[in-house]
């Protein structure tokens, strides 16, 4: 197991970017138009993720609990709500919800390979 829990058979099918798009469209049968919109996409909420998280110190991660002593995971679930709440009433206040709650579903993952076991 690697560290986001994956046994070998998903580490390897996990490898994409190190994969040519030949190799996904002839090997995994992608379709050549979606291959470079999903490595855009997927970049693109990394790049995301990384300017969020340096702009508001790791706080999703690592909160500093001055209101709530939720632990992490919990802070995360109430967040990912929200969001579900935002896309169910047609509210989004100007943001990128499905950008926002898809960024969220890879912190919680990342908290729960951080929690003790």
């Amino acid at each position: 197991m690697d560290y986001f829990g994956e046994c070998e058979w998903e580490q390897e099918r996990h490898r994409f970017r190190d994969w040519s798009d030949k190799e996904l469209i002839e090997g995994w049968k992608v379709q050549p138009e979606h291959v470079d919109k999903y490595r855009r996409i997927m970049n693109g909420l990394g790049d995301t993720l990384i300017a969020k998280n340096q702009a508001c110190g790791d706080s999703a991660l690592n909160p500093v609990r001055i209101f709530s002593a939720a632990d992490t995971t919990e802070q995360l679930k109430v967040r990912i709500d929200d969001k579900l709440s935002r896309l169910k009433r047609g509210n989004n206040a100007g943001e990128d919800v499905i950008t926002d709650l898809i960024g969220y579903l890879v912190l919680l993952k990342i908290a729960n390979r951080q929690e003790p076991e």
